[in-house]
């Protein structure tokens, strides 16, 4: 983050000749972090290769639910070399992962200007960083090994509980493994570990994230409820079967909204 420089487009319609004319600003910060705004914005960095020999590295972003990443470069005949994230295909990446990421070549003995387009109807978090294959592939291989591992806990109370319940047959413990199977879709979501799996719905993906989280909270909130055993407040308990109903009908209208 702190070799970029930024511009932002509060028209959203100037051209990529028209943004090489602009005035970037240094982004001082190590990652681009700039809440929830609707402009589009642009970022500038340049990288020189003094080896005699060409090389590959790979700009990626480990968050997942970016909207669009447009990458230019002011040396290519095209200038748009590659567009990545959430409103784009998964089997349109050039590298097929769950996080955001694509290569970019460096000619022998050069500097290369790129330029990055990003818009977002969500938050503008954009944590990019530019690595060789090698450290990628490690660095990805460790992080993924740690993500695998909390699927695997997740999934695991859900089977237990699981279990419990046909012994059982106790309904708290229905709603709390709805709760959790609720959860692990959220979190796999927001991970960009389910987009593979509907890979040509990508509008579905980017709305699946706010679909899984409300059900979370759904049936979380009618865990609590028995859970609690709020039932001998009648206020409370009520009041909360409610909140459990509303936040269920918004994972299915969430869409009409902005």
């Amino acid at each position: 983050g702190q070799y970029l420089s930024y511009y932002c487009d509060n028209t959203n319609q100037q051209s990529f000749a028209q943004i090489q004319q602009q005035q970037f600003k240094p982004l001082n910060k190590d990652e681009v972090s700039f809440g929830f705004r609707q402009p589009i914005c642009w970022f500038k960095f340049s990288i020189q290769n003094q080896k005699p020999v060409p090389i590959t590295l790979i700009l990626s972003s480990n968050y997942s639910g970016f909207d669009k990443i447009d990458i230019f470069s002011a040396h290519s005949p095209y200038n748009l070399l590659t567009s990545i994230g959430d409103n784009s295909n998964y089997n349109q990446r050039d590298l097929k992962l769950r996080i955001l990421a694509t290569t970019i070549n460096i000619p022998v003995r050069s500097e290369s200007a790129f330029y990055i387009r990003a818009q977002t109807s969500g938050s503008f978090y954009l944590p990019l960083t530019i690595s060789t294959y090698h450290d990628f592939l490690n660095h990805r291989q460790f992080y993924d090994n740690l993500v695998n591992v909390s699927y695997g806990v997740v999934i695991g109370l859900f089977l237990y509980h699981l279990f419990l319940f046909f012994l059982t047959k106790e309904k708290v413990q229905f709603f709390y493994i709805l709760y959790i199977f609720c959860t692990l879709l959220f979190f796999a979501a927001q991970q960009g570990s389910l987009f593979q799996f509907w890979p040509n719905a990508n509008s579905w993906n980017n709305l699946s994230v706010y679909t899984f989280s409300f059900l979370a909270l759904s049936s979380g909130t009618l865990f609590s409820r028995l859970f609690l055993n709020t039932k001998n407040s009648f206020k409370v308990h009520k009041s909360l079967k409610y909140l459990a109903l509303f936040l269920a009908i918004f994972s299915v209208i969430h869409p009409l909204f902005p």
